[in-house]
């Protein structure tokens, strides 16, 4: 189950902007995740991923991105993918669910797809306790689990920040309750929302 009252805005804002190509405060805003974020376990990850980027060059840490997050379908940053498949019409009707939802809020994903991680973590700021939790527990929190599996056994340095994430939205694991209805809703017709982002489910909480 999650805890929304431990989920402090600030720190997946923090953390969004990890999710990006890296840049030149590349490296300078993974030390402030490391010191800033509120979770001390989550710290442990942003600290290792801030230590392992720092021993790479410039064009070293733009190859583990891309390799991380452009070459390898299983840790693409796009939690349609994850849900429903990269060509799915499903995963196309919860963008178009999203950017309705950005709209009606005044939130500005810029120039990433909707369904992006960075995306989401900041619209998570635009959103009240109640749709926070739907993002949450059924857009977020099964992709970036399966982001971080993908990826834990790797020597990427992100496996750390996705391991920082997982802490934040599924330290003890999917209920298989939730997998059971998001699964369902990838094999139906009707596909789940996200942000706007309803899945039938049988009641139990992540």
């Amino acid at each position: 189950m999650i805890d929304l009252l431990s989920i402090d805005i600030a720190d997946l804002a923090l953390m969004a902007d990890l999710f990006e190509y890296p840049r030149e405060e590349f490296a300078a805003a993974a030390q402030r995740a490391a010191r800033e974020v509120g979770s001390p376990s989550a710290r442990v990850h942003l600290s290792a991923f801030a230590r392992d980027i720092a021993e790479l060059s410039p064009e070293l840490l733009e190859e583990a991105h891309v390799r991380t997050f452009l070459v390898a379908p299983a840790s693409a940053p796009y939690v349609g993918v994850h849900l429903f498949g990269e060509e799915s019409f499903k995963r196309a009707h919860l963008m178009a669910q999203l950017v309705g939802r950005f709209r009606a809020v005044g939130f500005d994903p810029g120039n990433e797809l909707a369904d992006h991680v960075a995306v989401l973590l900041r619209f998570a700021g635009h959103v009240d306790s109640e749709e926070l939790s739907d993002l949450v527990r059924w857009c977020l929190a099964v992709p970036i689990t399966a982001m971080h599996g993908s990826l834990a056994d790797t020597r990427s340095p992100y496996r750390h920040l996705l391991a920082a994430l997982k802490e934040t939205f599924a330290p003890e694991g999917i209920p298989e309750t939730v997998r059971t209805s998001i699964a369902f809703a990838a094999a139906t017709q009707d596909p789940a929302g996200c942000g706007g982002c309803s899945v039938q489910h049988g009641g139990d909480e992540l």
